[in-house]
């Protein structure tokens, strides 16, 4: 027994219009299909209009340079010299003792560790008695 037609059987005691309302209800997929077609269509647009620009750009860039040759003159910077002006004439590289450095920081990182795990230890606990009179289950 089938609705035929590609329809789903339906057998209900309902009335039609209250059937279709029940199976319609809460379903928000055609408004979501709807919003991922638009955007999805808008964001094909924006990439054929970018890749357009971009080709509208080489092509004038190759036709200018066609157009009006590129003169060739010299370098506004000034040369580059050999070596870091920081070291005696070696090659660029540390400056400093990063080694020294690194040593610090990890002896800084273990002191704060120590500290606080100390002041953690020493301190009063500052809940006090208060909050064990609280708890409903243990004073049963």
């Amino acid at each position: 027994m089938t609705a035929g037609l590609g329809r789903p059987l339906i057998l209900t005691t309902l009335e039609t219009d209250e059937a279709m309302r029940i199976l319609a209800q809460g379903t928000n997929r055609p408004r979501l299909v709807a919003a991922c077609l638009v955007a999805g269509t808008a964001l094909i647009v924006a990439g054929l209009a970018w890749a357009g620009i971009g080709a509208i750009v080489d092509a004038i860039a190759i036709v200018g340079r066609a157009i009006v040759p590129v003169a060739l003159a010299a370098s506004p910077s000034p040369p580059a010299v050999g070596g870091d002006p920081r070291s005696s004439g070696e090659g660029p590289g540390l400056v400093g003792e990063p080694g020294i450095a690194i040593l610090a920081v990890a002896i800084i990182a273990i002191a704060s560790v120590v500290v606080t795990t100390l002041w953690i230890r020493l301190t009063d606990d500052r809940r006090g008695d208060d909050r064990q009179g609280s708890n409903t289950r243990r004073n049963r």
